[in-house]
């Protein structure tokens, strides 16, 4: 009975092979598999895919700009932020460099968070942002500038305390700046009342 078993297996896997072999991996290219199209689950009609060929982007050269922008807000501490708030400024820069080539452009954002000097009524930051942006049309090419402010405040909850925002506000600047030369230090100020 063993050998009838034995025999009954090696037929089988024999069997077996001749389909793995038989198939012809060489007709397919790299990554492709059969027809390419669409199959309707309800109807079981297949609709044949349009193969059209790859469109390759023209070469585009770029130069890197890099440098420090600065964002400095003054600030008008209301009366109902609490005194022992801690008040921080976070700001950002975008650049999109797409130029006459929207799907194969690029999107860069850099930014800083620096906790504010408060004084009374008043505080300031002053937000460093070391940016390095690959562009292509860098001089056309505009960006733009936002911060946020917080006031962060200490809330006890059983035996641990949670910091949690007081208040918070935030500024995107209307104007897009042209992008700054390399290897220079810019900065932009804003006043806001918090």
């Amino acid at each position: 009975m063993r050998i009838g078993k034995l025999l009954l297996v090696c037929v089988c896997l024999v069997g077996l092979t001749q389909l793995v072999w038989s198939q012809d991996s060489s007709v397919l290219k790299a990554g492709e598999r059969g027809i390419p199209g669409f199959l309707n689950p309800k109807t079981g009609t297949f609709t044949a895919k349009v193969q059209r060929p790859e469109a390759t982007a023209p070469a585009v050269t770029s130069t890197v700009y890099y440098g420090t922008y600065q964002v400095y807000i003054h600030l008008t501490v209301s009366s109902d932020i609490p005194s022992n708030a801690v008040i921080t400024c976070s700001a950002h820069l975008y650049v999109s460099d797409y130029g006459s080539n929207p799907p194969n452009g690029s999107y860069d954002e850099d930014g800083g968070v620096v906790v504010a000097n408060r004084s009374g009524t008043t505080a300031s930051c002053l937000v460093p942002i070391d940016y390095s942006w690959s562009l292509s049309n860098g001089s056309t090419d505009t960006f733009t500038v936002s911060y946020d402010i917080y006031a962060l405040v200490n809330v006890p909850v059983g035996s641990t305390n949670n910091v949690v925002s007081a208040r918070h506000s935030g500024f995107t600047w209307g104007t897009t700046p042209k992008i700054p030369t390399s290897a220079s230090t810019t900065t932009a100020t804003f006043d806001a009342t918090f």
